[in-house]
């Protein structure tokens, strides 16, 4: 794996432009790397602060230890975590999520569960590829 963020990934780019539009609600952190490239990526493009604010915005759940780490030192506060997806899940699904706008850092693969049960509530969900 590359250390160099994919500042010319155009679907990480394009994800993160799509969630600076309107405010954001939850953001599910599901990886350290991946968020920390994330938010790498973002500052090659010049958005990295606007970014930050979006998300500090938002609830910020994290998938474990180095999910939250790695949002910390992005200079962020995560509102909840778990150690794992299973737990997120069922904390993301135990509030109201119709209208809202989620987040959800893709750890390289798909989390199908992760993705459709915000949708089957009526959430918007962009999916952060992770690269």
């Amino acid at each position: 794996m590359s250390s160099e963020p994919p500042a010319g990934d155009s679907a990480l780019r394009d994800a993160t432009w799509r969630l600076l539009e309107p405010p954001l609600d939850i953001v599910i952190a599901t990886t350290g790397t991946g968020f920390r490239r994330w938010v790498e990526a973002a500052d090659a493009w010049g958005i990295g602060e606007q970014l930050r604010k979006v998300i500090g915005q938002a609830t910020l759940l994290a998938r474990g230890p180095e999910a939250r780490d790695a949002i910390r030192a992005a200079g962020l506060r995560e509102a909840w975590s778990a150690e794992s997806l299973g737990e997120v899940l069922e904390h993301l699904t135990a509030g109201a999520l119709e209208g809202k706008r989620v987040a959800v850092q893709l750890p390289g693969e798909p989390l199908p569960d992760l993705v459709q049960a915000p949708r089957r509530a009526g959430a918007e969900v962009i999916e952060v590829p992770a690269h």
